[in-house]
């Protein structure tokens, strides 16, 4: 095997590099793409401003209303609270209205129920307690009286009798108590 080895040289030619193809004048596609640059953000900024501006015109509007809500609200908590102040106030009455005619009818019954030589000095009465205070000429009557309530009412108790004199006059003062029936 024969190796053959070229001592002569020979020169290379060099290659050129090629230049980049672009638009022939770069300054102008520079002042070009400013340009539009600067319009683009313009038109962002105009649009992000307007923007702004109305979502700042809406805050605006919806805190006047809002404030609007609130004096409703409160107008209408007003009224709620003197719709239930009336409510109150109706079954109030109502109630003084029906318990009213409680005490007129232990006061006539307790009145005609008194046996002559009986009267009252005081009429106490509280939700279904009845207390009186009175005199009577004799003990008897006092007894008599007591009977007869009891026909009427609940837990009718003599309390005490003391005698004394008015006017000259010997009685019995009575002290009794009694409940209404249910």
């Amino acid at each position: 095997m024969i190796i053959r080895i070229n001592l002569i040289t020979e020169k290379k030619k060099k290659k050129k590099k090629k230049k980049a193809q672009g638009p022939g004048n770069i300054k102008l596609v520079l002042i070009i793409a400013n340009i539009a640059a600067l319009l683009i953000s313009g038109g962002a900024a105009y649009y992000f401003d307007s923007e702004a501006s109305r979502l700042k015109a809406e805050t605006e509007s919806n805190l006047k209303t809002l404030a609007s809500l609130n004096k409703k609200a409160e107008e209408v908590k007003k009224q709620e609270e003197m719709k239930n102040d009336m409510q109150r106030r109706s079954a109030l009455i109502e109630t003084l209205t029906k318990d009213q005619a409680i005490p007129v009818k232990v006061l006539d019954g307790v009145s005609t129920l008194m046996p002559d030589g009986v009267w009252l000095v005081s009429f106490n009465f509280n939700n279904s307690a009845v207390n009186l205070v009175g005199y009577a000429f004799s003990n008897n009557n006092i007894v008599a009286y007591v009977d007869n309530l009891k026909g009427r009412f609940n837990d009718v108790n003599l309390d005490e009798t003391v005698q004394s004199v008015i006017e000259k006059t010997p009685v019995y003062q009575f002290r009794l108590r009694f409940n209404l029936r249910q």
